[in-house]
């Protein structure tokens, strides 16, 4: 919600002096600057549920999409087509890409791997198109492990460490005390536990300091004039280094924050080693919503900004402090967390199952106070001793809430919102002084400069491209054009309109359905002349050296692929057979009419008369017309250009000519589509007459004449084809979706005579709790005696993420 200035106006009170107040100027530019950026850039987030952490070659990752706007936490309504890479970590090298139908924040798809992918690290990338506006950090990703199918070794980290000091702020400032929080990583990314100290020129140990939790810790320190310091860690195999020593500025302003102490307030001290006091600002922003604004009269005596929490909204609020040039001078994250978690309840309807036996799941889903809550949810039920999470995993709460905020990646970032853990609030906001805030940069927030986003939302699929002229520099300027669209489910789409003066083209929002053909053609004969019609190829970006984080190799690794051969061997089989049985029946297939089997003929299976065109009889042919004119007995045309009309045999009235039906490709159209369809892009025609007509109705009265185009043929291999003002061509729509096959074993069927060792027992995209707050379920466990894991995510209809995670145990 947006708030006027004086709203945002806080207050501050200095310790020992009082808040400086100006004129409202430099915070009506910085709130203004803000809202003006927030209402152009609108940010979405995008989180995947897939379901479990690592896979073999030759199994599927199960995934459900959720995408929200960043600033409401609400479902994102906009982008309706959400991409989904599949990377491969070694090479940075795009593997594939999925399409994902959108709609109203949900999605849902999946990605086969197949079995000549080589184990090691892979990451899932998705984002839409609208986010191509922004750093590329801000797409979603998710690291697994493809696990050799012969087991080896877990690799292990080197020697080397990463050590980063972060002063509170960014920065030290002399003669000032204030916080530093480090951070240490091992060679693959993973938290590590070290000590070391702060020594001085003349080697005195200033401050010991060790890490507190994940690698991280902080300590207090004020760097002197005139004195140099250096620092000493203590790896964990013994050994002693050398860490880089944060900056110092000589002259400037700092604060340091406590979230922690006053349930009420957010207190921020800030203090300046200048000479003189200086004017300065702190803003507040939660999501680019500005949330508080206040300036004061900064100098070497603590300066309290108190700020009242209920105000500040949930999740991460940045704080900057502003010099009076607008430039940032400290910046710093707080946590706030004031929308409480709403509890999902997973209730089997026992603790013990048989291998085999039918598990009935219960879900309930209530809000604090328990009033039920409606949402959707999708569902992973694995078998833990082949799919066992890490402790604290990634899941939508830690990512919506904390991970898409902030740079880098976040171990176990789940635990921060453990609430059984009394340490979590100070974790927390340990872990924001050591992640950096990535949404946006004030760079971009305050600059004069127009900006305007090179991405549009899209909302469904598109096809853009352009016309160029034969040799020829010259643009085209504005040509009417036509595109039918032909779906592997025989429908069709027509859509009709122009380029731009300068040629380029595109057809917005299409909802079409995995490979589908195109046909484009110009309308104007005289303008498709000499220009050819370009298609431009959908590239995803390229990926970015964002860290890989190696994920963890499972405890029973050798226990999993060793269980899992016979499980794969089986899958393997059940393709192949399936591809010998396609490949058999093709051959023992009879010998198709193309005619009698050609869908566009569906309804009078056989026509009239028919007119094969050829590069001869359209040879200077500007409709199809010219074509048809003497050269089909049943038909008459009457008239010259544009004014055409064709009189087929024996229909006419004392009201002059009765015009026939026109259809293309089996589907009903207007004359006017008929008239500007270029011959050369047409198979055929067929003509209609008499008794064979009147499935028509009243329609067909005046005959049919179907007009069958070489890119509609569904007996006709697709080859990309273009001739001057016309151009056939195949593009990607939304991927087809699968649906995850669970046997049932309360019946005895022939395939249940297989072992039965499937890590993911039970996958569902998609499940809506009602208005009792409550929903169901239910699967089969395997042949394995092992946990089960049974693990819900999704929204709320607000929009407010959530998880329930429950377990039962087959023996």
């Amino acid at each position: 919600m947006k708030k006027s200035l004086l709203t945002l106006l806080g207050f501050s009170t200095g310790l020992l002096l009082m808040a400086f107040y100006a004129e409202e100027g430099f915070l009506e530019r910085i709130v203004k600057k803000m809202d003006a950026y927030q209402q152009l850039f609108i940010h979405e987030k995008v989180y995947l549920h897939i379901d479990r952490p690592h896979y073999l070659p030759g199994e599927t990752i199960w995934f459900s999409a959720y995408a929200t706007f960043a600033a409401t936490s609400t479902p994102d309504t906009l982008s309706r087509l959400l991409y989904v890479d599949l990377i491969d970590s070694k090479s940075q090298k795009i593997l594939l890409t999925k399409r994902v139908r959108m709609a109203d924040g949900l999605g849902q798809g999946d990605i086969f791997l197949p079995d000549s992918l080589p184990s090691g690290p892979y990451r899932l990338r998705a984002y839409t198109h609208w986010m191509r506006n922004f750093s590329e950090e801000l797409f979603f990703y998710r690291d697994f492990a493809l696990l050799a199918t012969d087991p080896a070794a877990t690799p292990a980290a080197s020697s080397e460490i990463d050590v980063q000091f972060m002063p509170e702020g960014g920065y030290l400032l002399r003669n000032i005390e204030s916080k530093v929080a480090f951070k240490a990583t091992d060679s693959l990314g993973k938290s590590i536990y070290l000590s070391g100290v702060v020594l001085n020129q003349s080697n005195d140990t200033l401050v010991r300091f060790w890490t507190e939790y994940l690698g991280m810790g902080q300590f207090l320190f004020r760097p002197l004039a005139g004195q140099t310091y250096r620092i000493q860690v203590k790896k964990p195999d013994g050994s002693f280094t050398a860490a880089p020593f944060p900056t110092i500025k000589e002259e400037g302003a700092i604060f340091i924050v406590d979230n922690l102490s006053d349930k009420e307030n957010a207190r921020i001290f800030v203090r300046s080693n200048s000479a003189n006091p200086v004017e300065m600002a702190l803003i507040a922003h939660n999501q680019g919503d500005v949330t508080y604004a206040n300036k004061a009269a900064i100098s070497a005596k603590l300066t309290l900004f108190a700020i009242p929490k209920a105000g500040l909204g949930d999740g991460i609020t940045h704080l900057t402090l502003f010099g009076l040039n607008s430039l940032p001078v400290a910046e710093r994250l707080i946590y706030n967390r004031l929308a409480e978690p709403f509890t999902i309840k997973i209730k089997p309807a026992k603790n013990t199952y048989k291998i085999r036996e039918e598990v009935d799941v219960g879900l309930d889903v209530t809000d604090p106070e328990g009033n039920p809550v409606q949402g959707n949810f999708s569902v992973a039920v694995t078998d833990n001793s082949q799919a066992a999470t890490e402790a604290h995993a990634q899941n939508i709460v830690s990512y919506l809430r904390l991970e898409a905020d902030l740079r880098g990646a976040i171990e176990q970032p789940a635990g921060y919102f453990d609430r059984s853990n009394p340490n979590a609030d100070r974790y927390l906001d340990l872990l924001l002084m050591t992640q950096g805030w990535r949404r946006f940069r004030w760079e971009d927030v305050l600059t004069d400069q127009a900006l305007e986003p090179a991405y549009f939302v899209e909302q469904g699929i598109t096809l853009t491209g352009k016309l160029v002229r034969n040799n020829s520099k010259r643009t085209t300027g504005v040509v009417p054009l036509a595109f039918t669209i032909l779906q592997k489910d025989s429908t069709q789409m027509f859509v009709t309109g122009e380029s731009v003066a300068s040629g380029e083209f595109a057809v917005y929002g299409m909802d079409i359905t995995d490979s589908t053909d195109v046909q484009i053609q110009i309308t104007d004969p005289k303008k498709a002349v000499d220009v050819k019609i370009l298609t431009d190829v959908f590239s995803p970006p390229t990926p970015t050296k964002i860290p890989f984080r190696t994920p963890d190799r499972p405890l029973a690794a050798r226990d999993i692929l060793e269980r899992a051969k016979d499980y794969l061997a089986i899958e393997r089989a059940i393709r192949e057979s399936k591809e010998k049985l396609l490949q058999e029946v093709v051959i023992k297939g009879k010998k198709v009419d193309p005619i009698a089997n050609d869908t566009r003929r569906a309804l009078y299976k056989r026509p009239t008369s028919t007119l094969a065109f050829t590069d001869q009889n359209t040879a200077g042919a500007l409709t199809i017309f010219d074509v048809i004119k003497g050269r089909v007995p049943s038909a008459r045309v009457i008239g010259s250009r544009p004014n055409q009309v064709i009189q087929l045999r024996g229909n006419s009235n004392f009201q002059g000519v009765i015009e026939p039906m026109y259809m293309m490709d089996g589907s009903p159209v207007n004359k006017d589509v008929a008239m500007n369809i270029l011959p050369t892009s047409v198979e055929s025609i067929d003509v209609i007459v008499g008794a064979a007509a009147t499935i028509y109705g009243d329609q067909g009265r005046g005959g049919v004449i179907n007009i069958l185009t070489k890119n509609g043929n569904p007996n006709r291999p697709y080859t990309p084809e273009d001739t001057d003002g016309s151009l056939s061509t195949r593009i990607m729509g939304y991927d087809p979706l699968r649906e995850f096959y669970a046997p049932r074993y309360d019946e005895p069927q022939p395939e249940h005579i297989r072992p039965d060792y499937r890590p993911t027992l039970l996958w569902v995209p998609h499940i809506r709790t009602g208005s009792d707050g409550k929903a169901a379920f239910s699967f089969y466990t395997s042949d394995s005696k092992s946990t089960v894991t049974i693990k819900v995510e999704g929204l709320a209809l607000s929009g407010l993420p959530g998880v329930g995670q429950a377990k039962v145990l087959v023996e």
